[in-house]
């Protein structure tokens, strides 16, 4: 009768899933004794959960500086290259478009990936600095230097964070497993109790049944989302 968790059950999820349980198992006197591990689980489960949800914040705002740092390295690209084609007399075969765009476009510059970006900055920056005193190298070469840097900066930080998250992916892969363990411990426990009484023993399960508990926040008033 007790539905195990999924395994990718969020921790917060599934500890608000144990208080439940715990809250259910500590309004019955018979089975007030059992609440004591579910409550344990509550507080492992909050502590996971908050770590988690603070990772994935870190994620998220890494992720938003990286769009944010790559649009503007993407715009530098667009400019220099209309610059560079102006130059060239709007012929892509001469230099110095050529010279740092070959058959690519400016377009296609902007939706490598940002590895490639990066490499494509870099190089940008050496064949500039080939002829140092040149209008076009003392104008260009800093705001590439500096664009490329960010967005190589802001690429490590979002993959320093995403590294970050796996080892917590793992602890609540774990979590979860302990839970649909002490679920079944449950459910051999709450049928010692209660013989013959499948509908008693099912109320304590109740909260690991999403379809129940979607109904029951309609049944109360809420959304049911």
């Amino acid at each position: 009768m007790a539905t195990h968790l999924d395994e990718n059950t969020a921790a917060a999820d599934a500890a608000d899933i144990a208080d439940e349980i715990a809250g259910g198992l500590e309004a019955d006197d018979e089975t007030t004794h059992l609440a004591a591990v579910w409550n344990g689980l509550v507080a492992r489960g909050d502590e996971l959960g908050g770590r988690v949800h603070a990772a994935e914040r870190r994620t998220g705002r890494a992720r938003a500086r990286l769009n944010v740092v790559d649009s503007r390295w993407d715009a530098t690209d667009s400019a220099f290259s209309r610059r560079t084609l102006d130059e060239a007399g709007g012929d892509t075969k001469e230099a110095p478009y050529k010279t740092f765009y070959g058959k690519a476009s400016a377009s296609e510059v902007n939706s490598f990936g940002v590895q490639r970006e990066i490499e494509f900055g870099r190089k940008v920056v050496d064949v500039l600095a080939v002829d140092a005193s040149s209008p076009l190298t003392t104008e260009w070469s800093p705001r590439w230097v500096a664009n490329t840097d960010a967005l190589e900066t802001a690429a490590g930080a979002r993959d320093a964070a995403v590294r970050a998250e796996a080892p917590l992916d793992a602890e609540q892969t774990l979590y979860i497993n302990d839970i649909n363990l002490e679920l079944d411990r449950l459910e051999g426990d709450l049928k010692k109790l209660f013989p013959g009484q499948p509908k008693r023993v099912s109320a304590f399960l109740a909260p690991t049944r999403a379809t129940k508990r979607r109904k029951a926040k309609v049944e109360d008033g809420g959304d049911g989302t």
